[in-house]
């Protein structure tokens, strides 16, 4: 299975590389072979290197990220210039290859600063939490009581983290791109899901495969493949550092694509209190199916601070 999970990433990096190299002439093809290679390398590395789980695991986030990125060079008005580019694969924290490092006279760079501040303290935040669930015991409290502290401390970790890069942006003076909006605040899971989580890889979802679905096969199909590709690609963050049975956090995309479809009719529309507590109610019930199998070892937060 792990042989099957890289055999798919490498198909998704040669592709996202191919339609990239389209953009910019030579300077498009020189940009679009380093990505290609960088992302292959990251993965590989992330399978096979002697390294602990977690450090892998970090690895193959970074990979999944280079990965969304060629995918956006492709996308792109134009190719960026090579060394802008290089500088964009390597360490822009956002999408849009359009806006990368490109100087923004509106930026607030002490707002900027004082929320890349605010950020680094709502990871170091997640992290003490996570410690302090070990230290009371909820960790080893059972499937549930585990997962939902272990879910609690990578919302407000992600969060923290894409806070980091928008406001270290906009301190140094350049255009930064929202990717997390208060996920805690989501009405409903389409909310969540769509314009609030993770909208690095939301957005990478919904332009590459829900959007050119659902224009052939309708809206239902097109939903279940986004979250069923968001499945496999989890399955390779976290059972490729950490070989485990494989199928999890496929099962749990796949059901959070279903109850998107199941909670849009006119039983919870015009009820927000209700659609959220809906929505919360799925995350808990189906969180340790995430939460649980690997994600421990790959993801120990708790070991940050011991």
């Amino acid at each position: 299975m792990r042989d099957a999970l890289l055999v798919a990433a490498a198909v998704a990096a040669l592709a996202a590389g191919a339609r990239a190299a389209r953009r910019g002439g030579a300077r498009g093809v020189a940009l679009a072979l380093v990505g290609t290679l960088a992302t292959l390398a990251a993965f590989a590395a992330g399978a096979y290197a002697p390294w602990d789980a977690p450090a892998r695991t970090l690895v193959l986030v970074y990979a999944g990220a280079l990965l969304a990125k060629l995918a956006a060079l492709g996308r792109a008005r134009r190719a960026p210039g090579f060394a802008r580019g290089l500088a964009y694969l390597a360490a822009y924290p956002g999408l849009s290859a359009d806006v990368a490092f490109t100087p923004d006279p509106r930026a607030h760079r002490r707002a900027g600063a004082a929320a890349a501040l605010a950020g680094a303290l709502e990871m170091a935040g997640a992290c003490f939490l996570a410690t302090l669930a070990a230290r009371a015991g909820i960790l080893a409290a059972g499937a549930w009581p585990a997962a939902w502290a272990r879910m609690v401390t990578l919302l407000f970790l992600l969060d923290g983290a894409f806070r980091v890069g928008r406001g270290a942006l906009a301190a140094g003076g350049f255009r930064a791109e929202v990717l997390s909006r208060a996920p805690w605040a989501a009405a409903d899971l389409a909310d969540f899901w769509g314009r609030r989580w993770n909208l690095l890889v939301a957005r990478t979802l919904g332009t590459e495969v829900y959007g050119p679905l659902r224009r052939g096969v309708g809206r239902v199909a097109a939903t279940l493949a986004a979250f069923l590709v968001s499945g496999v690609y989890h399955e390779a963050l976290f059972t490729l550092p950490v070989p485990h049975e494989v199928g999890r956090h496929t099962l749990f995309f796949l059901l959070q694509g279903a109850a998107i479809l199941a909670t849009q009719g006119p039983a919870l529309r015009g009820r927000p209190g209700l659609a959220r507590a809906v929505a919360w109610g799925i995350f808990l019930a189906t969180a340790p199916l995430f939460f649980g199998g690997p994600y421990p070892a790959a993801a120990p937060l708790e070991r940050v601070f011991g």
